[in-house]
């Protein structure tokens, strides 16, 4: 009769694992009792196997973090085992569940996992344009002023405009909408509107800026290279519109130039380099109005040291830009004498007796 063979309670790869872990025990349980439990003995085993369980994991997880995975792999355990320089045990793995594709669309689709994103809240005082920083929607009469003022400025009639910029100059609580109204304005100015369109939005920011309930001063960035434009730009032919830009400049000056040391210095060289010998006329028109409206110690610093070879050149020109352009510089020039007139001492009865 043929022998039977024995049979098998575990697979033979068990079966090795268990030996080596039970040979790891074998020095602790020999000084054990003999009369040691089996409970005693099973618990011993199983902290073993939990022990090794555990550092098997943390190093295949330690493998999923290293190559971003989302999931444990079959070859996340495999490379752990062969990093502790043991054989590899797993094969391959389940795969991807099948999809039924006609019942896929009408399933609802699974929740985003939490996640986290860095972005500017704002830089230098200016909110970037991106989807975290969306701004909340105004309220009602807030639209209805914004679309009242931008209307009017556009095409309303005089007694509009005039109630609409001394709104503009005078009302409380114009913060929440002087962003819409400065965003307004300064998109116009680079639209290249008609003269009438563009005189009212420079009036317009002139009487925001001189509004200081309104709080134009975080919106500077913006509001000055658009009236300086108007003031310098090569393709304007309205003396008028560069007249009031360069009041309003002269006011974001007065208003705003004590608290920001390089206020001044940027606009007075930007109005020094308009009055280049390349420049156009209209330019070099806007740069003459603009520094007489900053004062007479502007005059004095920008326009006077050069006054004679300006006027030079300015006469041997015939046509109306060059002639605007010297009666500008007059004025100029008669602004710089009152002034100098007035700062120098008058003669009093003592002078008199000496120079007698």
């Amino acid at each position: 009769m043929a022998a039977r063979k024995p049979k098998k309670s575990a697979s033979s790869l068990v079966h090795e694992w268990a030996k080596v872990v039970c040979g790891e025990a074998n020095e602790q349980l020999q000084k054990a009792s003999p009369a040691m439990r089996v409970e005693e003995i099973a618990t011993e085993v199983a902290l073993r196997v939990e022990t090794r369980v555990r550092s098997l994991i943390q190093t295949a997880h330690r493998r999923r973090v290293g190559r971003r995975g989302e999931k444990l792999s079959v070859e996340d355990i495999n490379g752990a085992l062969e990093s502790r320089g043991e054989p590899s045990l797993l094969r391959g793995s389940a795969g991807s569940r099948e999809l039924d594709l006609k019942k896929l669309p009408s399933s609802s689709s699974p929740p985003r996992e939490p996640s986290l994103a860095l972005h500017w809240l704002s830089v230098d005082g200016n909110q970037p344009e991106t989807a975290e920083n969306d701004l909340e929607p105004m309220p009602r009469e807030h639209e209805l002023y914004v679309r009242k003022v931008t209307e009017t400025i556009k095409g309303g009639e005089s007694d509009e405009r005039k109630l609409v910029f001394r709104s503009l100059r005078t009302a409380d609580g114009l913060a929440g909408v002087a962003p819409a109204l400065i965003k307004f304005c300064t998109d116009e100015t680079r639209r290249k509107r008609s003269e009438g369109t563009l005189r009212n939005v420079v009036a317009a920011l002139r009487a925001l800026v001189l509004n200081r309930r309104a709080r134009v001063e975080l919106l500077l960035h913006d509001v000055l290279p658009a009236v300086l434009t108007c003031v310098v730009a090569k393709k304007l032919n309205s003396e008028v519109v560069r007249e009031e830009a360069a009041r309003c400049v002269a006011d974001i000056c007065e208003e705003f130039g004590d608290k920001y040391a390089t206020l001044r210095p940027r606009v007075a060289k930007t109005l020094a380099d308009a009055l280049a010998d390349d420049k156009p006329m209209g330019t070099r028109y806007g740069a003459i109005v603009g520094i007489t409206a900053l004062g007479p110690l502007a005059v004095a610093t920008l326009l006077i040291p050069d006054a004679a070879a300006l006027a030079d050149k300015l006469q041997t020109k015939d046509h109306a830009d060059a002639r605007a352009c010297s009666f500008a510089l007059l004025q100029a020039i008669l602004l710089y004498a009152d002034h100098a007139a007035a700062a120098s001492p008058k003669p009093t009865t003592m002078m008199i007796r000496r120079a007698a």
